[in-house]
């Protein structure tokens, strides 16, 4: 008998041994700059409600470190941090960190929230997009947020792209100030600084179709991901039972 209470609490022992080690603390960095209404300056936008609920549910506290998009990624790539947010999915980027998976594509279920991408152009400019092409740019050039994959994207199209400012509002002006021919912007953000901003609203209108919709995620630094496998999972299926919960999604729909 004390053999095989010996051999059992052994077992236990290498149970312990081999277990992840608990983490009480989670740093993630974000965009520095409003993306409404994921991610705000002045309150905590979705992204941020629905993490901190997740967080809650796992006994975890999240440090945020809003920096530029750039040095974010940079510091996911380095494992500087144990993740980022908000990333949408290409291939090039799995270096950076660990999507949620299901086999070889993004788990869809486990997104943080989909968005669309549309152009903005000023109200009586030829500038056109009809799902396929962009037209008559007149040697213009589009406006995009410095990081953000819908660069790749416009260029594959066969534009011109200026990707220097991060800000929506700078890009918006520019446009106003004739230095861009149109603006590829979240369309959630575009539409809310044209909605808060007369000088804006009275001059620029969204292009229709929507240039891309896409889906976005949380993804956690290599390390995190390798030193805490199941935790990980954890993370991403508490946050699409939270994301898809009547009490989120009420919060959602009642969002300004």
């Amino acid at each position: 008998m004390k053999p095989l209470i010996t051999l059992i609490m052994l077992w236990m022992l290498a149970l312990v041994c081999y277990a992840e080690p608990t983490v009480a603390t989670m740093v993630l960095c974000h965009e520095e700059e409003d993306s409404y209404p994921w991610i705000l300056k002045d309150r905590l936008g979705l992204d941020l409600v629905l993490l901190d609920k997740v967080a809650k549910k796992l006994n975890i506290k999240l440090q945020m470190r809003p920096l530029p998009w750039v040095r974010c990624l940079h510091e996911l790539k380095n494992n500087h941090v144990d993740g980022a947010f908000k990333l949408s999915f290409s291939t090039d980027r799995l270096v950076l960190g660990q999507y949620p998976m299901l086999e070889d594509k993004p788990n869809i279920a486990q997104r943080l929230h989909s968005d669309s991408y549309s152009l903005y152009k000023i109200k009586g400019s030829a500038v056109n997009w009809n799902g396929e092409k962009i037209s008559h740019l007149n040697g213009g050039v589009i406006g995009a947020q410095t990081g953000f994959t819908i660069i790749t994207q416009l260029k594959e199209l066969g534009v011109p792209v200026d990707d220097q400012s991060r800000s929506a509002e700078v890009n918006f002006k520019k446009l106003i100030a004739g230095r861009l021919a149109a603006v590829a912007l979240h369309t959630n953000e575009g539409d809310m600084e044209l909605s808060l901003k007369a000088d804006f609203s009275k001059r620029i209108e969204r292009i229709m179709p929507p240039l891309i919709e896409k889906n976005y995620y949380l993804v956690l630094s290599h390390d995190f991901y390798k030193n805490n496998t199941s935790l990980s999972q954890q993370i991403w299926l508490t946050l699409a039972k939270v994301r898809e919960s009547s009490e989120f999604k009420r919060k959602v729909s009642q969002f300004r």
